[in-house]
């Protein structure tokens, strides 16, 4: 259990730093669910509060594709 709980630790600590929770769960052989549900109390989804407007989502998109 302890093994357990530290790869997902681990895994929180990889989403962190940008890489997607599936890959992250995968690398360490962990549930996707117990990886989220752990990323889901912590406080790092409260670092990105601040999003991107639609418009400029629109603006990036459109010229990554013309």
């Amino acid at each position: 259990e302890v093994i357990v709980q530290a790869r997902i630790r681990k895994g929180s600590k990889l989403c962190a730093h940008g890489i997607s929770a599936a890959r992250a769960s995968q690398i360490l052989g962990i549930s996707r669910w117990e990886l989220m549900n752990y990323v889901g109390q912590t406080t790092l989804s409260d670092r990105f509060a601040e999003g991107v407007s639609v418009s400029s989502r629109m603006k990036t998109a459109r010229g990554l594709f013309s």
